[in-house]
């Protein structure tokens, strides 16, 4: 048999191989070829229905980015009830936040956190691959029931909390050095209705310096690091859910689900520090306290506003 018949011969063993995997050409058939015509016909068959199989999407994890009091809360909520859609919620495996003053926690499952009880904490770089490697085993996982992975990031540890901007890793950027594909989503809301609220909470004390000029430094270097990312405003999800949403779901990729709302608050989620009505809808706006007020002049507030195309005059929009 000449070499051409002998790589022809190969090359319809290997094609029909392929198409009996996918149940489309039984090997009997194959057994039966009695001449080139034959196994061409064959051939040309089985390559047809070949390219009709669609072929598996890659895996593909969602991430969705927003300060606190900005209603992130109530949108992973939505997110998860998507179909087929699991949420982990307020995710930031370089937090240094559980492991200052807490170091005798309870954590049998928590492999970082054992690990910082130990006495000997991991550097961040091991951390990091040992948090990658498991987002990949729970993406695959989930992927082969059907089902798709979002992360909500707990952006507070990582830009609000403790002094200076942490310079760290973002989850993005790990996720990004594990290799794995990304769809991303930034959430925001009006800075002051949203520092007022977390004044409210007393969360702006874990700030250093204390100031409404350093959250809006701060913002603005969350907005740096997500530099690119598509930017949904909280303000237009609530006065138009079920539309918002729909945009949502098209750029995480996610199958969307018209009722969310009958079903979004039997979720329970940290950092659910909000609303306690279970409606999505405008709230009527509240005062600003003058001592925010007194602090509206600072350069890098109006940079900020500008950047997220708000009006740096708060008036008319919803309140805590």
């Amino acid at each position: 048999m000449s070499a051409e018949k002998t790589d022809f011969s190969n090359l319809v063993k290997g094609i029909l191989g392929l198409a009996e995997e996918h149940g489309i050409a039984p090997h009997e058939n194959a057994r039966r070829l009695k001449s080139d015509d034959d196994q061409a016909q064959t051939v040309q068959n089985a390559i047809h229905k070949l390219s009709e199989i669609t072929p598996a999407s890659p895996l593909q994890i969602r991430t969705i980015h927003h300060f606190s009091c900005s209603g992130g809360t109530m949108l992973a909520k939505c997110i998860a009830s998507m179909s087929n859609t699991v949420v982990l919620n307020e995710v930031d495996p370089l937090s240094a936040i559980p492991f200052r003053g807490d170091l005798d926690r309870f954590s049998p499952t928590d492999l970082i956190a054992l690990m910082h009880q130990s006495g000997s904490p991991p550097e961040p770089e091991l951390v990091a691959k040992l948090f990658g490697n498991s987002i990949q085993q729970v993406a695959q996982t989930l992927e082969q029931s059907g089902k798709t992975l979002v992360l909500r990031d707990h952006t507070h540890g990582h830009f609000l909390y403790g002094a200076g901007r942490d310079n760290r890793y973002t989850l993005k950027r790990i996720l990004e050095d594990a290799e794995l594909p990304l769809l991303s989503l930034v959430t925001v809301r009006h800075p002051v209705r949203s520092y007022q609220s977390m004044v409210k909470m007393g969360w702006d004390g874990h700030l250093t310096p204390n100031t409404f000029d350093e959250y809006c430094k701060r913002y603005l270097s969350f907005l740096e690091a997500y530099e690119g990312t598509p930017v949904v405003q909280y303000e237009n999800f609530v006065a138009d859910p079920i539309q918002v949403m729909q945009t949502i779901c098209e750029h995480l990729e996610l199958g969307f689900f018209e009722d969310f709302q009958d079903v979004f608050d039997s979720f329970k989620f940290s950092g659910d520090s909000g609303r306690t009505s279970g409606t999505i809808e405008p709230r009527p706006p509240t005062p600003i306290d003058d001592a925010i007020l007194a602090q509206l002049n600072c350069s890098s507030y109006h940079e900020l506003v500008e950047k997220l195309n708000y009006d740096s005059e708060v008036h008319g929009e919803n309140g805590s």
